[in-house]
């Protein structure tokens, strides 16, 4: 296919119940021609592969779809990358939809401002509430480069989907294979390469966020420090570590005590040890990367406010190992008592 502007990514595996409204959201993009859309199954053993084939039957023009074995979601979204021949990716999930007017928006600013990256919102639609929220990108600035203030790079967003790439762009830097939280080297790498980021405030995608999923606790969590141990290294093979230095030691601070919040709350017997390696794991990373970490000068600007206002306890492995072993065989109600009296007793006190 020749002069395609965007090339359209979208992994697939076992996602039948909301597939044809994503494809439905892609095929009917007001941007009429410079379009492809590449989409990898990889391995669904659903009724996927059939909503494909009548999808590619009905648009062969549009639509190129490549299957294969399971191999995970990083490796479908870099081989469809790879595989691709637009101007830009633009990466979609199987269960959300793009906006249909999305992509001629997209590309109309970058085309117009020489953008690498363009930032947009979403609206985040979440599977346990029913309640619909948006998320706008934190970024002030119409037109900017990240590498004029290196610290803002604390605040980029890690979703591959909220943000047009280009493509030779994201080349640069793959999804790592076979671990979780592959979205955050990429896009980290991403806002620091890019020579210009444009930003559209008004939400151009619906995403369905499915909290138990996102905060399951599993080994895959382990995969924390592995994440951020390969940003850190694409960083310094790309010559682009001391800039960023400081902004890379904050996403290690704030990735710690997220992780420390999330395993807090778990109610069900039986994964201490899971929970305390996990955590364990993330604050020896800080300690053997970044000794220093505690006086790092984005924390006060940039954590979080349900993290900011207990610092002490969340920034302590100490208090929190105790806090997991101690509640270990509570019953729910008591380890929710348990854990509130303890962070009513370690209130903010400072960053020291």
């Amino acid at each position: 296919m020749d002069n395609i502007r965007i090339s359209i990514i979208v992994p697939v595996y076992n996602a039948e119940k909301y597939l044809a409204e994503c494809l439905d959201s892609l095929v009917g993009q007001t941007m009429q021609e410079g379009l492809e859309i590449i989409v990898v199954n990889d391995g669904s053993t659903d009724g996927s592969a059939d909503i494909l084939a009548a999808y590619a039957d009905r648009y062969p023009d549009l639509i190129r779809v490549f299957s294969m074995e399971n191999h995970g979601v990083s490796y479908a979204r870099n081989y469809g990358a790879q595989h691709s021949s637009g101007e830009y990716i633009l990466f979609a999930d199987s269960d959300d939809r793009l906006y249909l007017d999305a992509c001629e928006k997209l590309y109309r600013k970058a085309s117009r401002d020489g953008n690498d990256l363009v930032l947009f919102g979403f609206d985040q639609y979440d599977c346990t509430t029913g309640k619909i929220s948006v998320k706008l990108p934190l970024f002030a600035s119409d037109n900017f480069c990240l590498a004029d203030t290196p610290n803002r790079l604390a605040m980029a967003s890690p979703y591959p989907w909220n943000k047009l790439i280009r493509r030779d762009l994201f080349l640069e830097c793959l999804f790592p294979v076979g671990i979780r939280y592959e979205d955050v080297p990429p896009a980290l790498f991403q806002n620091a390469s890019a020579s210009c980021i444009g930003v559209l405030w008004e939400p151009l995608y619906f995403y369905r966020y499915n909290l138990g999923f996102s905060s399951a606790i599993s080994k895959g969590m382990l995969d924390t420090t592995r994440s951020l141990a390969y940003t850190r290294r694409i960083f310094k093979k790309k010559g682009l570590y001391d800039r960023y230095r400081d902004a890379l030691e904050y996403w290690a601070v704030n990735r710690t005590c997220v992780r420390g919040w999330q395993l807090l709350p778990d109610e069900q017997h039986g994964r201490l040890f899971l929970k305390l390696r996990i955590i364990t794991r993330c604050f020896w990373f800080l300690r053997t990367r970044y000794p220093a970490w505690r006086k790092n000068p984005l924390i006060p600007q940039y954590l979080p406010k349900f993290l900011h206002k207990y610092w002490y306890f969340y920034s302590s492995w100490l208090h929190m190992c105790e806090a997991m072993i101690r509640c270990e065989y509570k019953t729910p109600e008591e380890y929710r008592r348990f854990l509130k009296i303890r962070l009513q007793q370690h209130p903010f006190r400072g960053f020291d």
